[in-house]
Parts: C-alpha cells; sequence; structure tokens
C-alpha cells in the first residue's frame, strides 16, 4: 500500500479506481490474526482513507491500531493486508456505509480484543 499511495502516478487506474467509491474495508495482521474493520467516505473515496494508513504510520488515526502498534513497534504495519468488504458507489448516504461497516464488526467480531482491533 505504502508504495501505490505514494507513486500515485505510476497508480493512476488504481487511483481513480479507489476514489470513485466508498467501502467498507478490513485490515489484517498476518503476523497476529487480528482483524480491524473501517469504512472509507470521504471525499477521496477509498484512496483517501488507505493514504491516511500510510501517512500516519499505519494507524489511520485509530485507537485499535495506535495501541496495536505501540505494542509490536511501528514497523510491524508491514504486516497489514489491506482488502474490501462492501464496495459502494461515491455518494453513497454516510449512514449506509456506516450500517454496514457495523455489519462486517459484528459478524468478524473486531471489537473483542482477543480477535479484533476495533474499539468501537
Amino acid at each position: 500500500l505504502k508504495e501505490v499511495v505514494n507513486n500515485p502516478e505510476t497508480h493512476a487506474d488504481f487511483r481513480c479506481n479507489l476514489s470513485a467509491m466508498t467501502a467498507v474495508y478490513l485490515i489484517r495482521d498476518t503476523q497476529t490474526s487480528k482483524l480491524y474493520v473501517g469504512s472509507a467516505d470521504g471525499e477521496e473515496g477509498v484512496w483517501g482513507r488507505w493514504s491516511d494508513y500510510v501517512n500516519t504510520g499505519g494507524t489511520g488515526g485509530n485507537k485499535g491500531l495506535e495501541e496495536h502498534l505501540h505494542m509490536h513497534g511501528r514497523e510491524h504495519c508491514k504486516h497489514f493486508c489491506f482488502s474490501l468488504l462492501h464496495v459502494t458507489p461515491r455518494g453513497t448516504p454516510r449512514l449506509q456505509v456506516l450500517q454496514a461497516e457495523a455489519y462486517y464488526k459484528r459478524i468478524l467480531g473486531t471489537c473483542n480484543s482477543s480477535t479484533g482491533l476495533n474499539c468501537n
């Protein structure tokens, strides 16, 4: 992800497509198997939100991810795998995106501290 975000001209199609959608996404720590579910519905869609993760050293400003990386070290974010769970077109009502996010948090158990990294 860092390579893609830091070289948008090389990955213009990727940026264009991710900017055109809102989504619920999953971050999976491939070392610990812990999961984090988030949503992207801002001005730059998924591209903007995922860029936040690169620009904040892997946390995106999320408390659970900050605590996780504090415990494992900042370099541990290289073990994060990003994937899309539920894609919607830009302009989808925020409430609809948040409802989908809550659904995936529930079914994947990401608010459970033994399996997930969501704090809410």
